[in-house]
């Protein structure tokens, strides 16, 4: 991670015109598209559902509120597919930028003494230049520009005319402490959360392979999980504290669907990966324990 000054130096003038910058038309994945239109149809379902089975008339506060939530669905992939018709632009003015939001037709206005973070992420094709301003991130992949000069010339020119600003100076060296922090930060190797994941994910295997998760013909809970060390309130209280810590690595699959376990792993992983580069290994792994715990 690094901030980039490019290699334009000269000062903005007053009457400089205006640096314009294409980036490729977006090309939105096939869930950015796919999601919006799944919720949309689900909730056109559910009022559909909820009119032909009211018992009590027309169920104008349950129709109103999932009209409410089809809108938002309506709108969010209308914009994301009109998006895909646009070519998004970056225009450098003398005192102001205007930043395209990828994968949407809206955009932000920012004048460059409201910039209060600029840092790049990454090498090669997947470095990624990051603006925070007016409490708003943007994100620019290299992917999308058409060109490396393209994307060098963007950062140069914020560089350079966040630099002409009275107090540029000291901005830039605010914004290169900031990089260096997050270097460090985002070089640190997330080793304790895959570690977590694996162990969850083989002991949910294991009760498979070993016959734990079989139920009694009383639907009580499997007897083999409790062999496994799951939580037993009885054996807790009768010294069994290692339950406590071994219980958060089981789960009842017929209590719960394997999604309910696929959602763990993943905000395990996600959740668990910047922690661990915040905090570090140790960090991670008493928060993991501390929250199973409690």
């Amino acid at each position: 991670m690094r901030v980039q000054k490019g290699v334009l130096t000269a000062e903005p003038s007053a009457d400089e015109a205006p640096v314009v910058i294409d980036l490729l038309p977006p090309r939105s994945g096939p869930l950015a598209i796919a999601l919006p239109a799944i919720g949309l149809g689900l909730v056109l379902a559910g009022i559909g559902w909820g009119i032909l089975n009211s018992a009590e008339g027309f169920p104008y506060a349950f129709v109103s509120f999932l009209g409410l939530v089809a809108l938002f669905f309506g709108l969010t992939l209308f914009d994301r597919l009109a998006a895909r018709q646009i070519i998004p632009r970056v225009s450098f003015f003398r005192d102001h930028v205007v930043l395209p939001k990828l994968g949407s037709r809206s955009s932000l206005t920012l004048r460059y003494d409201e910039i209060s973070s600029l840092y790049m992420v990454g090498r090669g094709e997947v470095e990624r230049l990051f603006i925070d301003g007016r409490g708003r991130l943007l994100v620019f992949p290299r992917a999308a520009f058409g060109s490396v000069e393209a994307f060098s010339t963007m950062s140069g020119e914020l560089w350079r005319r966040i630099q002409a600003l009275p107090d540029g100076s000291a901005r830039i060296s605010e914004f290169t402490k900031q990089s260096a922090v997050l270097a460090g930060t985002m070089a640190r190797p997330v080793f304790a959360t895959k570690v977590l994941l694996f162990s969850i994910i083989a002991m949910y295997l294991l009760e498979f392979g070993s016959g734990a998760v079989t139920r009694t013909p009383l639907n009580a809970p499997p007897i083999g999980l409790i062999s496994l060390g799951a939580n037993a309130r009885v054996l807790i209280e009768e010294g069994q504290l290692f339950r406590l810590v071994t219980s958060m690595f089981l789960h009842d699959p017929m209590g719960s669907s394997h999604l309910h376990v696929i959602t763990n792993c993943i905000a395990l992983f996600s959740l668990g990966s910047l922690l661990e580069q915040l905090f570090g290994a140790s960090g991670v792994v008493l928060m993991f324990f501390v929250g199973g715990v409690v």
